[in-house]
């Protein structure tokens, strides 16, 4: 948010709205998916707006262009990261199998940070 010239006040008001949205997509994602019982089409349906924000992101120059594309990735990587989650507990075995497997995947998950780093 720096690039786009804002103050330092102004960023931390305008990176509301990315997670407001997201939070929202993402609780209507949880609702229909679990209504259909069908999680796969809902996470293969929101991941392309993670690749078409990022290729925004890389490529224009617009800055309203860019700021579109906080949302996208946002909605995209919460939206798909909550589903994949909930779907690989339900996918589990037994309630202990469960917890082992949720506490699993945020390792895993949380690795690529370590690893960027």
């Amino acid at each position: 948010l720096r690039e786009f010239g804002w103050t330092s006040t102004e960023a931390q008001l305008k990176s509301v709205p990315p997670y407001l949205v997201a939070c929202c997509v993402t609780i209507a994602l949880g609702y229909l998916s679990d209504r259909t019982n069908k999680r796969g089409i809902f996470m293969a349906g929101i991941l392309p707006c993670s690749i078409i924000g990022f290729s925004i992101l890389r490529f224009s120059t617009n800055t309203d262009a860019k700021y579109a594309a906080v949302f996208l990735n946002a909605i995209a990587c919460f939206g798909a990261s909550s589903g994949f989650l909930s779907w690989g507990i339900n996918n589990a075995g037994s309630p202990a199998v469960a917890a082992v497997a949720g506490g699993y995947m945020v390792m895993v998950g949380s690795m690529g940070g370590v690893l960027s780093t």
